[in-house]
């Protein structure tokens, strides 16, 4: 009778190390995955930090005597006949040149913006996807205000002229439209994303320790046998 005992005891060992076992490949599964959110969360507030700096360095209000030369080169090299431009229009395109070459210059930080894309999506929703967009969104904006100040150099409607510059170069609070837009995106990623990361971190080490508790209990249970 003892050893039938013994016998049934050992297949509820066997029973509950199973269960364990199926809890501890779950428990394993939940780790990984928030250990993918959180390396989308780094990479998606990455890219936004990149693409915000970028965007203030494109707009950055200084052009030196450096940036026109050479976009005045670039021009001439392009088959632009600047002495044949009308003054105030051929200033506008060293100074669009410029802009652009700064732009540029920050092609891989845009490219990491874009590709972050799909998996703020996948990991942390639509939101989230859009505020990315909106930055984007931000830099093409400067871009055509750029192209717009070239063909406005003869107008005389100086507040359309002020919104392109407005556009194109930093401003202060609200007279800065896109930094305004670029900063609020930037705060809703980080309300959504730091936190997760912080509470996140926290969460898988006790995760781990969990997890390895019962690695340990299903050995002990497997070789104590019936």
């Amino acid at each position: 009778m003892l050893s039938g005992l013994a016998a049934w005891g050992g297949v509820a060992a066997v029973i509950w190390a199973a269960k364990q076992g199926r809890d501890a490949v779950a428990d394993w599964r939940a780790q990984k995955q928030l250990e993918r959110q959180m390396d989308t969360g780094e990479r998606v507030l990455t890219a936004a930090y990149r693409a915000k700096d970028a965007l203030e360095g494109i707009r950055g209000n200084f052009i030196s005597a450096a940036e026109l030369s050479r976009a005045e080169a670039k021009l001439v090299e392009d088959g632009f006949d600047l002495k044949a431009q009308p003054p105030e229009r051929a200033k506008r395109l060293c100074t669009a040149q410029a802009i652009y070459h700064r732009s540029n210059a920050t092609h891989e930080d845009w490219n990491a913006l874009y590709s972050v894309m799909p998996f703020a999506t996948a990991f942390f929703g639509k939101d989230e996807e859009e505020c990315l967009r909106t930055i984007a969104h931000q830099h093409r904006i400067v871009l055509v205000a750029v192209e717009s100040y070239v063909d406005d150099h003869d107008s005389s409607d100086r507040d359309f002229t002020r919104k392109l510059r407005a556009d194109m170069f930093l401003g202060r609070g609200e007279d800065d439209p896109v930094a305004a837009k670029v900063n609020q995106a930037v705060a809703n990623l980080e309300s959504k994303i730091i936190p997760l990361l912080r509470n996140d971190f926290a969460a898988s080490a006790v995760g781990r320790a969990k997890a390895m508790s019962k690695a340990e209990a299903v050995s002990a249970a497997v070789n104590a046998g019936p």
